[in-house]
């Protein structure tokens, strides 16, 4: 609710709006610094008999999170209300054919390496031209293009919170295939 929505409430209501914001903040404690505090379960807003007031809290920002990958998901922890904090593993993706696909783009970077190196010698004896040594350079370049690609792909395989918040919609299950455009969790803060 924002000040130019609460000028039209009486002042007590505004003061319940304001108190509702701050408990809300206040539930957001950590668990260290809510032991610290005084209980507020028996704590109650004493409101005059004529006075009502109703609010909505809404969370401040909201972000949805997806993934690029066409994989199974094999680990997806929070339910719907489930609190996380920043750093906890949301989802992660069965990325064993990624991770083959990379192991063979490794390979080969390697293989083109010690052909360039090969054609580096060879150039030395001038045993080569100098096309063939920028014919290997190049597949050289292109298999470090390839695995850095792959690299990308495989830390996309997990997906970890970017801030502390509350999951408040899960649109994907555990062993259920996600594709970018269906699979979409919301995350509050």
């Amino acid at each position: 609710m924002t000040a130019r929505h609460a000028t039209h409430l009486p002042a007590s209501a505004r003061a319940v709006v304001a108190c509702l914001v701050a408990w809300a903040a206040f539930q957001t404690v950590t668990p260290a610094a809510a032991q610290d505090t005084p209980s507020t379960q028996d704590t109650r807003l004493d409101l005059p008999s004529d006075d009502t007031a109703r609010a909505v809290v809404r969370a401040s920002e909201t972000a949805s999170i997806s993934s690029e990958l066409n994989a199974r998901i094999t680990y997806l922890p929070a339910r719907e209300g489930d609190r996380f904090k920043t750093g906890d593993l949301l989802i992660s993706f069965d990325c064993r054919r990624i991770a083959a696909e990379r192991d063979a783009a490794a390979a080969a970077m390697k293989a083109n390496e010690a052909a360039y190196n090969s054609q580096l010698k060879l150039l030395e004896y001038k045993s080569t031209g100098t096309a063939a040594v920028e014919q290997a350079l190049h597949q050289l370049e292109k298999s470090k293009a390839e695995l850095r690609g792959f690299d990308i792909q495989v830390q996309s395989c997990q997906i970890f919170a970017p801030f502390d918040g509350r999951m408040i919609e899960k649109a994907a299950q555990v062993e259920v295939r996600a594709w970018a455009d269906r699979f979409r969790p919301r995350r509050r803060t």
